[in-house]
């Protein structure tokens, strides 16, 4: 994830939000900020240590948090 606080008009340094391992597939992650102010994020994924079909998989989290 990379994160402005300008409006897009320039951009923090990329941040890792979900660490897909060794598998090679992955990614078309969808991000939406709820009423709380978290973050969720919506990615797919394959072949990650608990088994080795894809899944979706989904991750909340907080831009202020480092």
């Amino acid at each position: 994830v990379m994160l402005s606080s300008d409006n897009g008009e320039t951009w923090g340094e990329p941040k890792v939000i979900v660490n897909y391992g060794d598998s090679w597939d992955g990614g078309y992650p969808s991000s939406v900020q709820v009423n709380d102010g978290t973050i969720v994020t919506a990615y797919y994924c394959k072949e990650i240590p608990a088994h080795q079909r894809y899944h979706m998989g989904v991750v909340r989290w907080r831009a202020d948090t480092e």
